[in-house]
């Protein structure tokens, strides 16, 4: 297995702990030495990065998160930048209504994460696969639509199967999400 591929899934693994409060010491004292390995540091600056954008959206600077979304896409190497694409995508789509820019945005989020499978569990698949289902729904493009609803559905069956998200708000949210989609793709199939 190549170098870069070991990394990856050493940092999904630790990103995992370190969300865990009860074991954030712990990951504390494995992190450390990592912050000297190239992809570790890379892939940790995205993600602060994404905090910096979320955090002028939700003080409602879209423009200024816009600009520094729109120099960090263009800064972050694409197998990293799974996360900066949803964020567009997600701008695209539900503030400024933009259906195929967020379509395509959401479609740039799967190839980023593609190369780069570390990033999957926090570029939030969840938001890419559904927002790219509802965008290509909103242009028209069932075929597409169905083919990102069929991983969302995918990814909510897994939800299902977690006992402590059975009866969470979280999970209640994507099968209405779920149930909505299936509606506008009724008898499409990817």
């Amino acid at each position: 297995m190549p170098v870069e591929q070991r990394h990856d899934r050493v940092l999904a693994t630790l990103v995992r702990l370190v969300e865990n409060p009860t074991s954030r010491k712990v990951a504390h004292w494995f992190l450390t030495p990592l912050w000297l390995l190239p992809p570790f540091r890379r892939s940790m600056r995205v993600l602060r990065s994404v905090d910096k954008v979320d955090e002028l959206e939700r003080q409602e600077k879209f423009e200024q998160a816009r600009v520094l979304r729109t120099q960090l896409l263009c800064d972050t190497e694409d197998s990293r930048a799974a996360p900066l694409w949803r964020s567009e995508g997600n701008d695209r789509l539900y503030r400024i209504r933009d259906y195929q820019g967020a379509l395509e945005a959401f479609e740039q989020a799967i190839a980023s994460l593609d190369k780069s499978p570390s990033m999957y569990g926090v570029a939030l698949p969840d938001q890419i696969y559904y927002g790219a289902s509802v965008a290509a729904v909103m242009i028209g493009d069932k075929t597409r639509g169905a083919r990102y609803c069929e991983e969302f559905a995918n990814l909510v069956r897994v939800y299902r199967s977690d006992e402590s998200l059975r009866k969470s708000e979280y999970l209640k949210q994507h099968e209405e999400g779920l149930r909505w989609l299936q509606s506008q793709l009724d008898g499409v199939h990817a």
